[in-house]
């Protein structure tokens, strides 16, 4: 008996904690550190919850850890033994709360790269253009006459440019640079073979050579940060709200989920910025965080190369084809890291017994400024120098201070020609600017040189009043063997856009002389500027005129000076010839690159470019544009509220980027659409009957293909190759079409069981719906 009660009993407990600790499969809705991820399938077992690890991962955790166990062949976690979260569960709503480290949660990446427009056109055409000027002088009876010229033609990657002019008091013509050019948009890096001139370092001076020079060229994409940028890393506990200011500025407001926040590439100019981060979550708590950075372009970014390799012949003089002694010119910059750049250089002319070898090495003291150290050797027959040169700067807000350091020995020579070389110098000065107060900058400068010394203090005082009117001031002092000074004071006033108005008085080794000035900036496309200059000395007055028209064709410029008895003129005529696509066209001096446009044929419409309305279309509904600037987005516009409603206008705004001395030709596909109304009625020959068709489908053949405005130009909008089309009649036999020129079309459609052909004549009466009438389709019953 008491056998029997205790096998009872212990059945009763064990069936008591089956039943207890049964695991429940339950939908539970999974809040993730108050933001709602959805719902997942977990089990209840007591006090334990077990959720899938499958379902967490795809919710963006990156890492469950703690005890998992393996039911049904499916992997779960228990919460309870997950010791870096917390999680409450809400039976009643059946929802549990999990707070989990912001470093499990996904990352965010909120870049600060510039960003380029998606849709920029690059061109990929051939051009030619010559840019020519006439200038005609006279000055003090002495006549001459210059002409000056610049070829360029693009063809496939590579662009040929010659430049050079006659003179007719020297009856001779100097050739200035000619040269072959092929850039690389991928790699930044040109090559040049003709003639070009080395870039100089603050040791040594720049070569005019002809030969081969291969080197980085970042202006082949202006908007590639080649200078130091900073990434920051902070965590985001809750979904919140972030803002970025820089020096107090907002730059950047969005909502940010929870999750590791990575804030990357920042960059700006002007030395020292202190970037805040305020992070305000969903409960009204307001977290900020501080990061003094320091901007700079005078370093690389970490990775980035910077290369010169040039060989060729010297030439003697810019104006002079005589050429001498090969050249070697070979330069390496590296960012080893933002904070730690390395370069070095090899200028070798053997011809002359000419080496100089130097290094450099520029340090970012983290947001104290950046140190640059310079070192070069030279050996110029049989003479060995060296050089050592150091300079420091630094700029926070309104502040800025800089300092520069030189010493060369007796046989230093930075070129085989050089001449009163420099031995030592240093400089040191310190810029200071308020709004309120203005700019305030004071240079100190030490010069030595091999038999004179030349000290000089620079003071610069710039105020701005409510930006229309500018006050400035420089004072320069000479001390030593030169022991002179300079002064110059006056007003800028800037009455209404493009205008303005000056005053300026100056005192130079001790002559005094005021000029009254006032001038209208001509626009970059067409129209008028001028300047009007009235200068006064002790002794004399003088007055200089000058005014500049830019027209559809070229440019027009006049210019006097008028003192006393002595007298100077100038005349120039400027323009440019361009070709591109099978076009030529005679328009203002190309600066950089051009395009040719078309508008349809609509004539007289306003093409704009960033912004600056440049011309109109010609009668045939073309425009030169030939202000454009390689590798930029140009953004091109026209007024399409000048193009009649007729007229299909598929956009009205593009970017091109063209490449460097190039020309290229965009349709704007603006064409006119014909738009045709109608009824068709059957006639029956048999009876004379008529009878409307009412909700027919009929098909139009023999479409004719649009023509092709050029056969090359860029078209933004393709156009249709069908070669018939369907439509449908309405109620009385209504119908409508558009798109189709005006012409004979043939019509086909099924009538009463048969096939009918009719001719269709479309006729332009110069109507935005042009009404063809009543149309009959003769058939027989």
């Amino acid at each position: 008996m008491k056998a029997s009660l205790k096998l009872l009993i212990g059945i009763v407990i064990v069936s008591f904690f089956s039943s207890a600790f049964a695991r429940e499969e339950v939908v539970l809705s999974l809040i993730i550190n108050a933001e709602k991820k959805g719902d997942t399938i977990g089990l209840l077992e007591g006090k334990k919850i077990y959720l899938p690890v499958e379902d967490l991962v795809k919710m963006g955790i990156k890492r469950v850890e703690g005890s998992k166990t393996n039911i049904d062949g499916k992997e779960y976690i228990d919460l309870s033994s997950w010791k870096e979260i917390k999680f409450e569960f809400n039976e009643d709503r059946l929802e549990l709360n999990l707070i989990v480290p912001p470093n499990l949660l996904p990352e965010k990446r909120i870049s600060f790269y510039p960003t380029r427009r998606q849709d920029v056109i690059v061109p990929e055409q051939n051009s030619t253009f010559l840019n020519y000027s006439f200038d005609y002088s006279n000055i003090e009876g002495r006549k001459n006459l210059f002409v000056n010229h610049e070829l360029g033609v693009r063809m496939d990657r590579f662009t040929f440019l010659t430049r050079g002019f006659y003179s007719s008091e020297s009856n001779r013509y100097t050739r200035l640079t000619t040269g072959l050019y092929m850039d690389n948009r991928q790699s930044l890096n040109r090559l040049i073979l003709g003639d070009f001139i080395t870039p100089a370092t603050p040791t040594t001076f720049g070569s005019n050579m002809v030969g081969i020079s291969y080197f980085r060229n970042f202006k082949i994409d202006p908007y590639f940060i080649y200078r130091p940028t900073f990434d920051i890393k902070t965590l985001i506990p809750y979904r919140s709200d972030l803002e970025v200011y820089l020096d107090g500025v907002l730059i950047r407001k969005e909502t940010v989920p929870p999750g590791q926040l990575n804030l990357e590439d920042i960059y700006y100019y002007g030395g020292r910025k202190d970037i805040r981060i305020v992070v305000r979550d969903p409960f009204g708590r307001v977290q900020e965080i501080s990061y003094p950075l320091y901007f700079t372009d005078l370093m690389l970014k970490e990775g980035i190369r910077e290369f010169n390799y040039s060989v060729g012949f010297l030439r003697e003089g810019f104006t002079n084809s005589r050429y001498t002694h090969l050249g070697l010119f070979f330069l390496e910059r590296y960012g080893f890291s933002n904070y730690l750049n390395f370069g070095g250089q090899v200028i070798a002319i053997p011809g002359k017994n000419f080496y100089n070898v130097s290094g450099e090495a520029r340090v970012l003291l983290n947001r104290y400024g950046v140190l640059s150290l310079l070192g070069s050797n030279s050996y110029l027959r049989a003479q060995k120098g060296y050089a050592l040169m150091s300079s420091y700067s630094y700029t926070k807000q309104s502040l800025g201070f800089r300092a520069t350091g030189l010493y060369a020995s007796e046989n230093y020579n930075g070129s085989y020609y050089q001449t009163k070389a420099l031995r030592g110098s240093f400089s040191m000065g310190a810029s200071y600017f308020l709004p309120s107060l203005g700019s305030l900058s004071v240079d100190m400068v030490h010069n030595r040189f091999k038999d004179e010394e030349k000290n000089s203090l620079n003071l610069v005082y710039n105020k701005t009043f409510r930006g229309v009117l500018n006050f400035f001031l420089n004072f320069t002092k000479n001390f030593g063997k030169d022991n002179s000074y300079s002064f110059f004071v006056g007003v800028n006033l800037y009455p209404r856009m493009n205008f303005t108005a000056s005053a300026m008085h100056q005192d130079i080794l001790g002559s005094q002389s005021q000029v009254l000035q006032f001038s209208k900036i001509p626009p970059v496309g067409e129209g008028y500027g001028y300047r009007m200059s009235l200068e006064r000395t002790s002794s004399s007055e003088a007055i200089n005129p000058y005014i500049q028209y830019r027209s559809r064709y070229g440019v027009v410029e006049a210019e006097g000076y008028f003192r006393d008895s002595y007298e100077r003129s100038r005349v120039t005529y400027s323009g440019a010839i361009a070709y591109v696509d099978g076009t030529i066209g005679i328009t203002r001096p190309v600066s950089d690159s051009f395009g040719l446009f078309r508008v349809g044929d609509v004539r007289d419409v306003t093409v704009s470019l960033n912004g600056q309305p440049i011309g109109k279309t010609n009668r045939k509904g073309f425009i030169f544009l030939p202000e454009l600037s390689s590798y930029y987005d140009n953004i091109i516009k026209i007024n399409d509220k000048e193009i009649p409603l007729e007229y299909n206008i598929p956009k009205n705004e593009i970017a091109v980027s063209p490449w460097f001395k190039s020309g290229f030709c965009i349709d704007f596909s603006v064409e006119r659409v014909y738009r045709y109304s109608g009824y068709f009625k059957v006639y029956y020959l048999d009876t004379g009957e008529k009878k409307p068709l009412e909700f027919y489908e009929f098909t139009i053949e023999n479409l004719q293909e649009l023509p092709e405005s050029k056969k090359n130009c860029i078209a933004l909008y393709e156009r249709g190759t069908e070669k018939e089309m369907k439509a449908q009649t309405g109620k009385a036999g209504e119908f409508y079409l558009e798109g189709l020129r005006p012409g004979t079309y043939k019509v086909r459609l099924d009538v009463d069981g048969k096939t009918v052909y009719t001719e269709l004549k479309l006729k332009d009466k110069g109507e935005l719906v042009n009404d063809l009438g009543i149309v009959l389709i003769p058939i027989e019953r």
